[in-house]
């Protein structure tokens, strides 16, 4: 079933409006579905969400200042999505945010990336209070370019990170400028303990990491390396290894066109991933998800999701009622240039609805949290020739905003 909803000037107008009034102001009654804005005339952009505690979000991703340089900003909302408070990290250069976490003392857990003085990239990993308070902040990196992408807490109160170096590495044939996939193990206070990077002699990254009950790591990514019979261009590539990061064990998944990885749920019996997969004849891409066993050789099924031409994913979850929600954009449905894209699976693959929000713009989705009070909660971003501002849209379970 795929429902829609468009809205105008008049409509973005409104929502505007709303997000200025706060929790304090009894005299309007807010709705429990809203699209609100959060940003400057500039370039706003919102990466990671987390549903928190009193009912209200989490979001983290970067602003620009008046400087043209960009912090990374975590904003806390109510539950109507008024803005409660926001931080801004970094220094006098470009810090980006793109995942947060829980962490297990109450506070949150930031990784990004941070723009050295060298204008190399390092991994940036911040470490806030419950009131998004610096506790502490840390870098990670060399002489090369690293970028931090998703991070976990792991069993020890540490952290795995994972991401991209570009480091030349004689070991595994990588080149010079060519990218490997980044692991780095630190302690609770984020000291590094050990990283690994993993590559051939092509570019590959890392976008995702859980770890096993054996305390080792299956890590998700992209490779141009490496292949499975049949299969041409980039891939998606899960990775196992142990607690210390030695490679135990990898499979590739795709086809002749090029499959990129964007997100991993762990699941009692196995994994599910999802990302993109473009068509090497018509070149349009569609939202791809692959379910496997504990052995990631076991492919259970994968499916395509999708319309005329092109859809993107960037985030897959699994919700309480035990079916799969993916958010990303779509050029198939709505009248923009792309549109923020919401969809629900169930266990066997089988799509059971999906929504798209958009102007004549360009809206992404670029992850989603279930809702507490029940629905989904999806921030992204909103561009137009003026500006890019990040948005919060809060939906019914039916991905409705009524």
């Amino acid at each position: 079933m795929k429902i829609f909803i468009k809205y105008t000037g008049l409509i973005l107008l409104l929502a505007l409006i709303a997000g200025a009034c706060t929790k304090n102001d009894p005299a309007i009654e807010q709705p429990d579905y809203f699209i609100k804005f959060f940003g400057s005339s500039l370039t706003d952009v919102g990466n990671d969400v987390l549903q928190v505690s009193n009912n209200g979000y989490l979001i983290v991703g970067s602003s620009m200042n008046v400087t043209r340089e960009t912090d990374v900003v975590l904003i806390k909302t109510d539950a109507n999505g008024n803005e409660i408070w926001s931080k801004n990290y970094g220094d006098s250069l470009n810090d980006r945010g793109y995942c947060v976490q829980k962490t297990i003392d109450g506070g949150y857990i930031i990784v990004g990336t941070k723009i050295e003085p060298e204008e190399k990239e390092n991994v940036y990993l911040i470490k806030t209070d419950y009131n998004g308070n610096l506790l502490w902040e840390k870098s990670y990196g060399n002489s090369s370019s690293e970028e931090g992408i998703n991070v976990k807490q792991t069993s020890d109160g540490g952290f795995i990170i994972v991401g991209y170096s570009d480091e030349e590495n004689s070991g595994n044939g990588n080149p010079e400028g060519e990218n490997d996939i980044l692991l780095i193990k630190t302690s609770q206070s984020g000291d590094s303990l050990w990283s690994k990077r993993y590559g051939g002699a092509l570019s590959e990254t890392g976008v995702d990491v859980c770890q096993k009950d054996d305390e080792g790591y299956v890590v998700l990514g992209t490779t141009f390396s490496f292949a499975e019979p049949g299969q041409e261009g980039s891939n998606i590539v899960m990775l196992e290894t142990n607690k210390s990061g030695l490679l135990i064990d990898k499979f590739t998944f795709g086809a002749l066109g090029n499959e990129t990885a964007a997100s991993l749920v762990k699941l009692a019996d196995g994994y599910l991933i999802a990302g993109v997969s473009l068509d090497p004849v018509d070149l349009d891409a569609d939202v791809y998800c692959v379910r496997t066993g504990q052995n990631i050789h076991n492919v259970t099924w994968e499916k395509k999701y999708g319309g005329e031409k092109a859809e993107y994913c960037e985030k897959i979850i699994f919700t309480s009622g035990e079916n799969f929600v993916i958010v990303g954009a779509t050029e198939s449905f709505g009248e923009g240039n792309a549109d923020a894209y919401i969809i629900e699976i169930d266990a066997s693959g089988n799509e059971i609805k999906s929504n798209y929000f958009g102007g004549t713009g360009d809206e992404k989705g670029n992850s989603v949290a279930e809702s507490s009070l029940g629905g989904f909660v999806i921030v992204g971003s909103s561009l137009t020739e003026e500006n890019s501002m990040i948005t919060l849209i809060k939906t019914n379970s039916d991905f409705e905003l009524k």
